[in-house]
């Protein structure tokens, strides 16, 4: 398992996490295999079913709907970036505008996380990366190995 591709940081300022709370991740990214091979693109935050999520970063509502049975909601940050949660509900509608740490909806389920985790995907230029990159010098607490 690779968790380190695209770890460096993006050039703009971290994000914020997407909880009150200091979250700790369930699952790491994992380097896809080819564009379309076994991979994990994404980290899964353990979380419960109905926690607010807060807006890791600015930008507009691109999709809030589901796909592939699994609620979801994703958010432009800019021309190249997109971040999306799932399972996750909102009210929000596709155009609104989100700013930093503002509620974007809640944890549902559904998909590998079923309510005790929430998928949180990166985008940049249609390619997934690692969202760690993002979140570069935020705390976030790493489930215990054992």
């Amino acid at each position: 398992m690779s968790i380190e591709p695209n770890r460096e940081p993006h050039n703009g300022p971290a994000w914020r996490v997407p909880f009150s709370r200091m979250p700790v991740i369930e699952r790491f990214y994992e380097q896809p295999e080819g564009r379309y091979g076994k991979g994990h693109r994404g980290i899964d935050f353990v979380s419960t079913e109905s926690s607010v999520i807060l807006a890791p970063a600015s930008g507009t509502v691109h999709f809030a709907g589901v796909v592939a049975e699994k609620p979801a909601v994703s958010v432009r940050v800019d021309g190249d970036i997109i971040y999306t949660f799932e399972p996750a509900t909102t009210d929000l509608s596709v155009g609104d505008t989100v700013t930093e740490g503002q509620p974007l909806g809640r944890v549902a389920v559904g998909g590998h996380c079923d309510g005790s985790c929430v998928h949180f995907g990166v985008r940049v230029s249609g390619e997934y990366v690692n969202p760690l990159r993002f979140l570069a010098g935020r705390p976030v607490l790493l489930p215990l190995q054992g």
